[in-house]
């Protein structure tokens, strides 16, 4: 699941050459940020999400997936569900909805692309289906895409590396120098 992330730059060649390393950094804030925010249960949406979780699921996430297994001379024992097998447990928080259980599909968003105009991030394919399913109406917790306040943030980003190429430019690399 792919978000690109572009300015329209048509008819600016040659006007404006914007180095590959700015859209390295741009990648890296937006995941960065995404990945902050959602640990701390803020969702990339301007409209409300449902921000708890089940009580089915708080009870599983809360016991680290473990649910009763077989019986071993004559004690009940916990074992964790087949799907968590394996798989550390990152965070057992069931305070508030930070999708972060095993912190799989936050490692897994990372740059796959970068272009002369965008940068192009993705999660893994693995977790699209945990994506859409937390993206339904009722719940509305996205994590695709960026909410109002990082859209301004990553155009004060754009801005401010044009104004700086720009000045680049036109003053070249001439030096004051002033002794005292």
């Amino acid at each position: 699941m792919a978000v690109d992330y572009f300015f329209d730059l048509r008819g600016a060649t040659g006007v404006l050459s914007i180095p590959k390393r700015f859209w390295i950094k741009l990648g890296q804030w937006i995941i960065n940020t995404v990945r902050r925010e959602t640990q701390q249960g803020i969702m990339q949406t301007d409209e409300p999400w449902k921000a708890t979780y089940s009580q089915k699921y708080k009870e599983l996430k809360a016991n680290n997936f473990r649910v009763p297994g077989k019986t071993k001379k004559g004690k009940p024992t916990m074992v964790r569900m087949a799907q968590y097998r394996g798989v550390s447990i990152a965070s057992t928080n069931t305070a508030y909805v930070d999708m972060t259980a095993t912190g799989q599909t936050l490692r897994g968003f990372q740059i796959v692309e970068t272009t002369e105009n965008s940068v192009v991030l993705s999660y893994a394919a693995a977790d699209i289906w945990k994506i859409i399913g937390n993206q339904k109406p009722g719940l509305n917790r996205r994590i695709v895409g960026l909410r109002a306040a990082n859209r301004d943030a990553v155009t004060d980003m754009f801005v401010e590396m044009v104004t700086d190429e720009t000045i680049k430019k036109i003053v070249g690399k001439k030096e004051i120098r002033i002794k005292l």
